[in-house]
């Protein structure tokens, strides 16, 4: 590889147009995306030529590992997916491609019962690791993982999952590495660009952001509550008109209100006390955490992580 490309050139050759989307399916970190291969080259670039360990969580069809293995050729990639359907389903196009060339791809199955650490030790090679992170086996697996200097997570975004690989896996970024959190799309949460990371400053008052945090959530759960209600009577109601005239519409419609009864008995279960405790075990992860982070860098829907 052209040790001369930037990462977002080296990722641009394995990733082509969605014509029906206009996205870059599966290439959202580059420049044609969400460009965050930029300040990615800017501070990683320092590291290319090193025996770097990379873990990256959601691989989906594998182009940014392709990425990572070119851009870091002396160093080991890990990728951690619950599903390897895409993956393999696009290797090929990735071979044809010139993807993984110089590297040994090797997959792992966190549903094995005989895992070993050997598995997963550093080789300079990519090693693909099947297991939900939502799991318990995903515990087991972080026992086996190295430590690592860069961690991507690109999981499934949602805000929960994002904490909980944060608060398991920090601890294993190596003195002067760093946790990159991608696409961070759950705002009306404490998991918002702004909030996470004003949760991890070591000056905030605990008291005044556990106020200021119920009082905007019981604020937007009951938006979303009167919403739900407004949806569910129409459904209803249609179901009401239709159950003559229309039967065959009725599955659709049926499944629909059971779907928004659950969601509605959801909201009901959060109120201030619910709330409170949340914010509570988010604070534990964070004194756990804290004395740990040398810097907290926001970018537009990311944060970086600094291991001090």
């Amino acid at each position: 590889m052209d040790p001369t490309k930037t990462l977002d050139e080296i990722g641009m050759a394995y990733h082509t147009p969605d014509s029906k989307s206009g996205k870059y399916e599966g290439g959202d970190k580059l420049s044609d995306g969400q460009n965050f291969t930029q300040f990615y080259h800017e501070i990683m670039s320092p590291l290319r030529d090193n025996d770097v360990k990379l873990l990256e969580i959601g691989i989906f069809n594998g182009k940014s590992i392709a990425m990572w293995a070119d851009y870091f050729p002396n160093g080991t990639i890990y990728g951690i997916d619950q599903s390897l359907v895409k993956l393999e389903y696009n290797l090929s196009v990735l071979f044809e491609q010139g993807a993984f060339r110089t590297k040994k791809l090797t997959h792992i199955y966190a549903r094995r019962c005989d895992l070993h650490t050997s598995d997963f030790l550093p080789n300079n090679d990519v090693k693909i690791i099947k297991c939900n992170t939502l799991h318990d086996n995903f515990e087991i697996v972080i026992k086996h993982l190295p430590d690592f200097n860069i961690i991507v997570d690109d999981g499934n975004h949602n805000a929960d999952s994002q904490c909980r690989n944060f608060e398991l896996l920090f601890e294993k970024i190596i003195s002067g590495g760093m946790y990159i959190i991608e696409d961070i799309v759950q705002p009306i949460d404490f998991y918002s660009v702004e909030h996470f990371a004003t949760y991890f400053d070591q000056d905030a008052s605990i008291d005044k952001l556990k106020e200021d945090y119920i009082i905007k959530m019981l604020s937007e759960h009951k938006n979303r509550y009167e919403k739900l209600d407004k949806s569910l009577a129409v459904v209803t109601n249609l179901i009401e008109i239709n159950t003559l005239s229309k039967p065959n519409q009725l599955p659709g419609l049926i499944k629909s209100q059971q779907q928004k009864l659950e969601e509605k008995k959801e909201l009901d279960m959060i109120n201030s006390d619910t709330l409170g405790q949340k914010f509570d075990k988010f604070m534990e992860i964070k004194q756990k955490l804290i004395p740990l982070i040398s810097r907290i860098e926001k970018r537009p829907n990311n944060i970086i992580f600094y291991r001090k």
